[in-house]
């Protein structure tokens, strides 16, 4: 009895021996169970069971691990992950006691994959500590690590750090692979759907390309203008031309440009042109990284690259190359008598911010544009036409910008300087050039007294040196058949110096969707004589919003343009030649609603003072022309993620007269009808397709009813009736051109293979043998197709 009574005992003392190695820390975790089990019944007793301070680490650390999964259907497995977030910290300094644990071997995973998922997705705190079962499971699981620590204190600390980090760290943390995907799928997300002319002047509906015809024309017709009346701008400083002869596209890449066109009525910030204004200016460089575009075919090339150099320092550069002449000679004989060009242009741009406010900006941009001929009759590499002309120019701008930006004034002062050039091949003459040196110092302010009200203010000086050099020849002017020979001899002017002043004021009032914005241009002439001119020309314009889709607007005012350099030069023209002026009325209706847009008008222009030429003096320049012309202009298309097309409807009549005592007769401007369209499609994310074409009515030409033969310089001289002057239209003009692209993606980056084609259908002059005896036709180039790679980065 004594024995079994022995063995009893042995037995019941070893039962907790027996338990010790199955379960190490099994004595401290059924006391700390005990104790938040007190915790949980009495919390007063339990405050004074244990420090402060110990207490303050275990609330901090419920609420902490408090939060439950989202999913009810597996708590245990979610609260398991979630319980071991904490101990995570804490164990790092318990690595020795802490992986002695053999029992808890699918703890440990679990506790880094909490670690590492949990603590950026589940950490912040959901303060509601439930008392349900899965809660009690989680504090019985975090006794283990919190019993650990033997200066709860720092842990706590840490464990609040960690609370605060967590709070921030989660939302970057999720946020940071979404960039890094937008990133990658930027390009691929971009709606390449730009349509084949995109950089031409398909851009601008309401105008027509032709060759040009007058004295520095660059061949674009709009609003009963000829391309020499209108005005062209590089951010408000006048240059030569915005666009390339008979291509149409931009001197600059079309990728960096903002640009805006008006067929009549412009505001008064812009001057020195009775007919049409184009006014381009680049966007900003891109802040996220350095990027660019290329485009290699057989017809030509372009790059750009743009990017941030530093937090204040960014930069873009352009260059653009057009040698459609150099194919046409290839692909052509001179039967054909093909006009073609070669244009090259391109840009550098530096800016610099200072702060928020202030910036500067260097520019850097120049073209250069040439036109040929392809001619059985020719001579010096000129056929001998009728009006159209093959003038080769090129201009370089050199600006310099310091903007201010402020809550209530802008400020933009601005100084340039540009050389330009023109030189005009004469059929069995001497060359007709021109050189001019011009700079200019402006300041533009801005200031905005309220949200309804805003004053803008401006003053530009221009002063620069003009040279012209020709012998018998002078350029034409509007009504005139091409080249002016005559029996004088004119010689070479040099360095003539001129000053053109200007100021301009608007002030603009919106309220209620009601724009009121009058304003005023003041510009004078002086050339470095005696004689001076100048003018006045009040503007206003009106519009009123109806919830934001329906714009009626309203414009007007008095606009002049001063008279061609070499025109008022002693021995070339007349000195007191004044403005050329014209009045412009404008009126129509705009809307735009979910993509699509759509743009009625009608105007009326007035001319007067219309520069003419005595017909027995070659170089008798007079302000004694008028004339009129009246249209309307339609515009409709759509727009969204994969379709852009629209289409352009122009309706007009044109007319001037030389003199008083003259009919009027049709101007160089008259074109009854003129439709353009362009589309652009992607129909599957790698493929886009894109076309434009233009339907119009013919050019005018001036019938030559015989010729002078001129003795001394063995040459013959054109005759041409005033009865005759654009009495012949010529055939319709049909343009087109056609785009298939083929995009690869490749992170950032975007590859394209296109294959393209263009031509035309149109008679744009008529050629004469040099004792004008037999004629010809010319025409732009027929067909030309290439094949090319673009890519974008």
């Amino acid at each position: 009895m004594k024995k079994t009574l022995l063995l009893l005992l042995i037995l019941i003392c070893c039962i907790p021996l027996y338990s010790v190695p199955k379960k190490k820390f099994a004595p401290e975790k059924t006391e700390e169970v005990k104790k938040e089990d007190s915790q949980q019944t009495d919390s007063k007793q339990k405050e004074k069971k244990k420090a402060k301070k110990k207490s303050k680490v275990q609330k901090t650390k419920e609420p902490q691990l408090v939060p439950v999964s989202k999913k009810p259907a597996k708590p245990k497995k979610k609260t398991v992950k979630k319980a071991v977030v904490k101990p995570k910290k804490v164990v790092t300094k318990q690595k020795k006691t802490v992986p002695v644990k053999t029992a808890g071997k699918p703890k440990e995973p679990a506790k880094k994959e909490a670690v590492t998922k949990q603590e950026k997705k589940i950490l912040p705190p959901e303060k509601d500590p439930a008392k349900t079962k899965m809660v009690a499971e989680e504090k019985e699981k975090k006794a283990v690590p919190v019993k650990t620590a033997d200066k709860p204190e720092e842990p706590a600390k840490k464990d609040a750090a960690a609370v605060k980090t967590s709070k921030v760290q989660p939302k970057p943390e999720k946020a940071a692979p979404a960039k890094k995907a937008d990133t990658k799928k930027d390009v691929a997300k971009k709606t390449f759907n730009r349509y084949f002319s995109e950089k031409s002047t398909s851009k601008l509906p309401f105008f027509l390309e032709a060759a040009p015809s007058t004295a520095y024309g660059t061949g674009l017709l709009a609003g009963g203008q000829t391309s020499n009346e209108s005005a062209y701008y590089f951010e408000g400083v006048k240059i030569p031309f915005t666009n390339n002869f008979l291509t149409g596209t931009s001197i600059i890449n079309s990728n960096l440009i903002n640009r805006y066109t008006y067929t009549g009525a412009y505001g008064p910030e812009l001057g020195d042109a009775s007919g049409s204004v184009i006014n381009i200016s680049l966007k900003n460089p891109r802040s996220d990284r350095v990027g660019g575009f290329f485009d290699i075919g057989l017809l030509g090339a372009s790059f750009l690259s743009e990017g941030k150099i530093s937090e204040s320092d960014s930069f873009s550069l352009s260059i653009d190359y057009e040698p459609e002449d150099l194919f046409t000679d290839i692909a052509f004989d001179n039967e054909h008598s093909l006009a073609s060009s070669s244009n090259l242009g391109g840009h550098a741009r530096y800016v610099h911010s200072f702060n928020k406010k202030n910036s500067i900006k260097m520019t850097v941009i120049g073209a250069r544009n040439k036109i040929s001929h392809l001619s059985a009759y020719k001579k010096n590499g000129v056929p001998n036409l009728g009006e159209t002309l093959a003038p080769e120019a090129m201009f370089i701008l050199a600006k310099g910008d310091q903007e201010y930006r402020g809550e209530s004034l802008d400020s933009r002062l601005t100084g340039s300087f540009m050389l330009s050039s023109w030189e005009y091949p004469v059929y069995n003459r001497d060359n007709f050039s021109t050189i001019d040196y011009r700079g200019t110092i402006e300041e533009h302010l801005s200031w905005k007294i309220n949200c309804h009200n805003r004053i803008d203010f401006g003053a530009v000086f221009m002063a620069g040196i003009f040279s012209t050099e020709t012998r018998s020849s002078l350029l034409p002017i509007e009504g005139e058949p091409g080249m002016i020979h005559t029996f004088n001899t004119f010689g070479y002017s040099e360095n003539v110096g001129y000053i053109h002043p200007s100021i301009y004021l608007k002030y603009r009032l919106s309220a209620s969707g009601l724009e009121i914005v009058p304003g005023v241009h003041i510009s004078g002439d002086f050339h470095n004589r005696e004689e001076w001119s100048g003018t006045i020309d009040p503007r206003l314009y009106l519009a009123y919003t109806v919830k934001d889709m329906v714009k009626i607007y309203a414009s007007g005012g008095l606009y002049s343009r001063r008279p061609e350099y070499e025109m008022t030069l002693f021995g070339f023209g007349n000195e007191a030649l004044d403005y050329e002026k014209s009045a412009h009325s404008k009126f129509g209706i705009n809307v735009n609603l979910k993509g699509f847009f759509a743009d009625v008008s009608g105007f009326y222009k007035y001319h007067f003072n219309l520069i003419t030429r005595d017909p027995e003096d070659a170089a008798g320049y007079d302000n004694l022309g008028k004339g009129w012309s009246a249209g309307t202009e339609i515009k409709a298309g759509y727009k969204n993620k994969y379709l852009n097309t629209w289409i352009a409807y122009t309706f007009l009549k044109s007319e001037r007269k030389n003199s008083k005592t003259l009919d009027y007769r049709k101007s160089d401007g008259d074109i009854p009808h003129n439709l353009k369209a362009a589309l652009s499609y992607r129909f599957h994310k790698n493929w886009n397709f894109s076309g434009d074409i233009t339907v119009a009515s013919g050019l005018l030409v001036s019938q030559i009813d015989g010729s002078n033969y001129f003795a001394d310089g063995e040459i013959y001289l054109p005759v041409t009736s005033y009865d005759g002057i654009n009495s012949s239209r010529l055939s319709g003009l049909i343009s087109y051109g056609a785009k298939l692209e083929y995009f690869i993606f490749l992170n950032n980056i975007r590859l394209g293979i296109y294959a393209k084609a263009k031509g035309t259908k149109a008679t744009i002059d008529y050629i004469y043998n040099s004792d004008y005896t037999d004629r010809t036709t010319l025409h732009l180039t027929p067909v030309l197709g290439t094949i090319g790679i673009t890519g974008e980065f």
